[in-house]
């Protein structure tokens, strides 16, 4: 079975194993009661998915799954050690791509040589240059998760769109020599699309519009004015 694989960026990241795949899909559901006999789609809010995968990248895979460096099937002579014609991405004859099939094919080839005459030709990963593919592949999710890039979490099931990456955790032991294993999480992104509109004219004119008074007389300042307890003593005679 294919293993998962990315496509961000217009370019597609394949792994040399995928150790371990793990999805998250849940939905929130409202702690108030609902109204029998109503819709319960209403109150419930589906939460945006999860991925985590699990991958091991090699520096000395079986073969070149981003076609980066050149890597390719070979045949080779073994009794006289030469490389027999240019690499190639097929062996000759067909045979599946494990380490398994490769170890068969050399040991089925050595085996020949003290059984018969013909050159025993074994079919063998050839690599035209050094490279480091752990840390290209990690400057790659460093770099997506940086520019916050969205893209696609592909795996034989089910196709996961619109998702950013979160966490990337690469673990090097003594065990794995100079490869690494590395969990990658992913998130979810939700998208909108937002345009500029012109405002519909109303159906119905709400408040008048204002209308110049033209000029308008001067207004005096009034006097003092009167307390109300003068105003009192005033009407008692008590005050002018």
């Amino acid at each position: 079975m294919p293993g998962a694989y990315l496509s961000f960026d217009g370019t597609d990241l394949h792994f040399d194993a995928v150790t371990n795949e793990q999805t998250e899909h849940t939905a929130t559901a409202t702690e108030h009661p609902v109204e029998q006999g109503a819709n319960v789609s209403d109150h419930v809010r589906d939460q945006l998915d999860r991925v985590t995968l699990e991958v091991v990248v090699s520096n000395t895979p079986v073969t070149d799954v981003n076609g980066l460096y050149g890597g390719g099937f070979d045949t080779m002579d073994l009794a006289a050690g030469a490389a027999l014609g240019n690499s190639k991405l097929k062996p000759d004859p067909a045979l599946p791509v494990t380490p398994g099939a490769l170890f068969s094919a050399v040991s089925d080839s050595v085996a020949g040589l003290f059984t018969n005459d013909t050159p025993a030709r074994a079919v063998v990963v050839k690599w035209p240059s050094k490279f480091n593919a752990v840390k290209d592949t990690m400057d790659t999710l460093l770099d997506w998760k940086k520019r916050a890039v969205i893209g696609q979490v592909i795996t034989p099931w089910h196709t996961f769109d619109s998702m950013i990456i979160e966490r990337v955790a690469p673990v090097r032991t003594a065990q794995i020599g100079d490869a690494a294993q590395i969990a990658i999480e992913f998130r979810e992104i939700r998208t909108v699309a937002t345009s500029l509109v012109a405002a519909p004219k109303p159906t119905e004119l709400r408040g008048m519009p204002a209308k110049p008074k033209g000029a308008q007389n001067p207004t005096t300042a009034d006097g003092p004015k009167t307390s109300l307890a003068l105003k009192g003593a005033q009407a008692l005679g008590l005050a002018d």
